[in-house]
């Protein structure tokens, strides 16, 4: 039976502002994050041309990113469900924003490992924790548009990122594509300080009648208990079908994600003949597309919901599927189209419909999870998000090396048709955890 919450709407004025004031600055942080996370490849045709960077030693040092994030998305995401996502967001930000100034000092495949390392380490709490904000501060079937929102700073970090790197690079060298963004990020840790809070009920805005609105929206009790969280255990969830269909889902359409954000530019300037300074340039467009599947997703997934009822076949499963076997699809049109300008194109609209899977996956995150425990179970999907995007750092350095763009792209085109098959198959509607306002379940429940 499809469960839907009808809880009115919250009238508080300070509510609303703090809800958003908090949305808001993690969508920024979020630009930073994916700018500083795909960075290094607006650099990596010069570390190929100037130091002798092969492309199987470029996908390592891809890789290594992906490595640091999946091997601590959950301990450091538990972390936030623990102590507060205030309190371990501003720490692990500080590290990836002093990790990626430490990638401007030396041009070396170990030592560029090792900081991509450390950059991952400290990216792996930020969604997760951004999903958390999402349940604490907003109600099942609202929930898309403010992560919609979040994800809009992923496109944003593609678009005005690469604008940001052309200027560094003209005007400093390549170490200051990475200097300059680390700089920001740590800037942005203060602005975070001020704004966020460990859960609604301490934040420095709310007094006790706000947050007594607020539990009335989004559940009685809620702010009470969203301090400390619960931990939800990675063998209970993986005993059902639909958290393989979920992991299936993700890591398709993330492989071919990465396949894209760490080799784009590479490929412009090895297979079209592009200038650095152009290929950054061209980059742009994919970046315009994905900052309007985030935003835009995030309305139709919500609309979908109000519109279905809920629907769990219609509002989730199909149009995740649809979008996923599209996205593995596309890609080899992509790269054999005769104009760069029509590939960029066709990579734009994967990455619309990247984004509208993602805002998906992190709504079912909520829905599964419950609003104490989001963090955790979508710390479990930013491991299979790690996994794939090593994966697709890893193998296509060494694929591009035998056989060409064409040759990984058919590859990921493979692996996106047979994870989307399988995410369709698997998933089903479940629930593990009930959220603050629902008694505590006697046995998982299907909606």
């Amino acid at each position: 039976m499809t469960e839907t919450n009808v809880a009115p709407v919250t009238k508080s004025g300070k509510v609303v502002r703090a809800r958003w004031s908090i949305m808001l600055s993690l969508m920024f942080l979020t630009m930073f994050n994916y700018f500083d996370r795909i960075n290094i490849a607006f650099v990596a045709p010069i570390f190929h041309k100037t130091y002798g960077i092969s492309s199987v030693d470029l996908g390592w040092i891809f890789a290594a990113w992906a490595l640091g994030f999946f091997l601590f998305a959950i301990p450091t995401s538990k972390l936030a469900d623990v102590k507060g996502p205030k309190t371990t967001l501003s720490i692990f930000a500080t590290m990836w924003g002093l990790a990626c100034i430490g990638l401007g000092f030396i041009a070396n495949t170990v030592y560029l490992f090792m900081m991509r390392l450390f950059l991952g380490v400290g990216e792996s709490p930020a969604f997760p924790i951004t999903t958390k904000y999402a349940g604490q501060w907003f109600k099942e079937g609202s929930r898309g548009v403010p992560i919609g929102v979040n994800g809009f700073g992923l496109g944003l970090g593609l678009i005005v990122g690469p604008l940001f790197a052309i200027y560094l690079l003209k005007s400093f060298g390549w170490p200051w594509v990475f200097f300059g963004t680390g700089l920001v990020t740590l800037l942005w840790v203060v602005v975070l300080r001020v704004i966020l809070s460990n859960s609604p009920s301490r934040h420095r805005g709310m007094s006790s009648k706000d947050v007594s609105a607020l539990d009335a929206e989004v559940g009685k009790g809620h702010s009470k208990n969203a301090d400390s969280g619960e931990v939800l255990k990675i063998r209970s969830f993986l005993s059902y079908p639909s958290t393989w269909g979920i992991i299936f889902g993700v890591f398709g359409i993330i492989y071919v994600q990465f396949f894209f954000l760490n080799w784009l530019p590479s490929y412009l300037v090895t297979v079209r003949h592009f200038t650095v300074i152009k290929s950054i340039f061209y980059t742009i467009i994919p970046g315009i597309g994905a900052a309007i599947g985030a935003l835009l997703g995030g309305f139709l997934t919500d609309g979908l919901a109000r519109v279905t009822k809920d629907h769990k076949t219609i509002a989730r499963k199909i149009p995740f599927f649809s979008l996923a076997l599209l996205i593995a699809l596309l890609q080899i049109p992509a790269l054999s189209s005769p104009s760069p300008l029509v590939a960029v194109a066709v990579v734009a609209v994967i990455n619309f419909m990247i984004q509208w899977g993602l805002v998906i996956i992190h709504t079912i995150s909520i829905r599964i999870a419950g609003n104490r425990s989001a963090a955790s179970f979508d710390s479990f999907v930013q491991v299979v998000f790690g996994m794939a995007a090593f994966a697709s750092g890893f193998f296509t350095g060494y694929l591009i090396h035998y056989s060409g763009y064409n040759g990984a792209a058919g590859i990921s085109t493979i692996i996106g048709i047979i994870t989307a098959l399988a995410f369709v198959v698997l998933y089903r509607d479940i629930r593990l955890a009930k959220t603050a306002a629902e008694e505590p379940p006697k046995t998982v429940t299907f909606a």
